[in-house]
């Protein structure tokens, strides 16, 4: 599971001699088996969906910590501006908690503190967990979601779906990310050859009611 794995932990599995199959982390200067989630593809589409409801000033929920899938994530976003011609409009990043309470207090704290902060009409969040910690604070703030700021998370856990509003999400297809790495790990060990693999996972966006279409 390499999801927060750094090169420096890689070394470690390089050396082993054994078949290594990469699960939902990968490694451009590493030459090794992964199998991951489509990250940058994902918001892009993310940021294409807004845009069609409408939203040209598209801010961004970033995750406090790294690692690679937030930074492919953020790729992905910066895609969908150029794509879309949006760097004329507003596009705040904040960096925010992994976690609902931490990313709460910390949005509360700068929408208290920040008078200057100009909101943008939708945020794209790194995680679920980011959106809805960050969702909490605006509506205490006196935002209505979606009514006067939309949001979208990232990963579709369980808490998107009894939140107020439910959230729209990115969905990741867990069950084919492990099925797929299990049969290269098999292929893997049955066969001989130095070629590698990696494969990028699709992912899906669940419409639900925190995005407001604003083109009318």
């Amino acid at each position: 599971m390499a999801t927060e794995m750094t090169y420096e932990d890689l070394e470690y599995y390089q050396n082993l001699k054994v078949p290594i199959v990469l699960l939902d982390g990968a490694f451009e200067l590493a030459c090794m088996d992964s199998v991951t989630i489509d990250n940058e593809n994902s918001v892009f589409n993310a940021v294409s969906y807004a845009y069609k409801k409408g939203h040209r000033h598209i801010g961004y929920l970033k995750g406090g910590v790294f690692i690679q899938n937030f930074g492919h994530r953020f790729d992905g976003f910066m895609k969908g501006i150029r794509e879309y011609q949006l760097e004329e409009y507003r596009h705040p990043v904040i960096s925010l908690p992994c976690n609902i309470e931490g990313a709460y207090k910390k949005m509360k704290e700068l929408l208290r503190e920040d008078k200057d902060f100009v909101m943008p009409t939708l945020f794209l969040a790194d995680l679920d967990y980011i959106a809805l910690g960050a969702m909490q604070a605006l509506k205490e703030e006196g935002y209505r979601i979606p009514e006067d700021i939309s949001v979208i998370g990232y990963d579709d856990v369980a808490a998107c779906e009894v939140f107020e509003p439910p959230l729209t999400t990115v969905r990741v297809n867990r069950k084919d990310i492990g099925r797929l790495a299990m049969n290269r790990l098999l292929e893997k060990m049955s066969e001989k050859g130095d070629y590698y693999t990696s494969t990028q996972i699709s992912s899906d966006l669940i419409e639900r009611e925190s995005v407001k279409d604003i083109n009318e």
